[in-house]
């Protein structure tokens, strides 16, 4: 008797990128087909809402590594923006499983003169797109409205808690939230109330914002999938970063005015959140074995390479 097997040729890491998408939404199919034309993920990848589906090929243990996306840097006073997060680990899977992955984008820079949009995270999940499918997540870096030096508290936390920054020019950031989307910043001066940069969203979570149509959104929203904030002055990267740029009101009437200061939080497992110049970094979450995690080291826009563990 001949029993024949057949074995699969694995053809190589990927590596999911923004398919050279930026903004506070993400890529469509023909940003993708276009993207990984020439690499091995051609024709492998369906695009929906911004999320990428790929089919594991084989058995097997892969090594996944997510980086989540920097955040923006203001027009004046500011040389970087936050770094993003990095996150490895090993994870059993199978053939026919489905990998969900979104791929965070940069916030926003010089929007306004002291405006950055907060970077968005990025999240695997497996055979399914809700909370409890997630595998793996990388925060987002915050965006830095006003600053030469670079705070790495500030920037993609490697952990499960995210950064706040306070009002000061010169102070760095400090522990958040372990859940949840991040928090907006806000205060009183006189009669009339000043807010700045949103709040990054989490995992399942809206970042906060003190108009809702500007509030970054959870990569679980089954409406905006992800979205980062909307402001004006300054997006939030695809992936759940906040906005930055601030708006004031007289407390005795409702008409809004935009100015460009403000922070945004970054996206990740807990959203960053958003202060008078600096956002906080976005929280990470790792399923895996064999972990190797790093908080704020990652430049640009995120991404999620894959390769079969040696």
């Amino acid at each position: 008797t001949t029993i024949t097997v057949d074995v699969l040729d694995w053809e190589g890491p990927r590596e999911f990128t923004t398919c050279r998408k930026s903004g506070s939404s993400g890529p469509s199919q023909s940003n993708c087909d276009s993207a990984y034309g020439s690499t091995t993920l051609d024709g492998a990848v369906t695009v929906s809402s911004g999320i990428q589906a790929w089919t594991v090929p084989q058995d097997g243990t892969f090594t996944l590594e997510a980086f989540g996306a920097q955040g923006g840097k203001g027009r004046y006073g500011s040389y970087y923006g936050h770094r993003g997060a990095r996150v490895r680990g090993d994870f059993d899977l199978s053939e026919g499983d489905t990998l969900y992955v979104l791929v965070g984008q940069e916030g926003q820079s010089e929007g306004g003169s002291y405006a950055a949009g907060g970077g968005g995270g990025t999240f695997v999940f497996l055979n399914g797109t809700s909370a409890s499918d997630l595998i793996l997540a990388a925060g987002g870096g915050g965006g830095n409205g006003y600053h030469y030096y670079y705070y790495s508290a500030c920037g993609g936390q490697s952990g499960g808690t995210s950064t706040y920054a306070s009002s000061g020019s010169s102070s760095s950031c400090y522990s958040h939230r372990s859940s949840g989307g991040g928090s907006y910043y806000s205060r009183y001066s006189g009669s009339t109330l000043y807010v700045y940069g949103g709040g990054g969203a989490g995992i399942d979570d809206y970042g906060d914002h003190f108009l809702s149509s500007y509030r970054a959104h959870a990569p679980t929203d089954s409406t905006y999938h992800g979205r980062g904030g909307t402001h004006p002055y300054a997006y939030g990267g695809f992936g759940g970063g906040g906005s930055g740029g601030y708006m004031y009101r007289y407390s005795w009437g409702s008409q809004y005015y935009s100015s460009s200061y403000g922070g945004g939080g970054g996206g990740g497992y807990a959203g960053g959140g958003a202060s008078y110049y600096r956002g906080g970094g976005g929280s990470s979450y790792n399923d895996g074995a064999n972990q190797s995690n790093s908080s704020a080291v990652h430049n640009g826009a995120g991404k999620l390479t894959l390769d079969l563990a040696e």
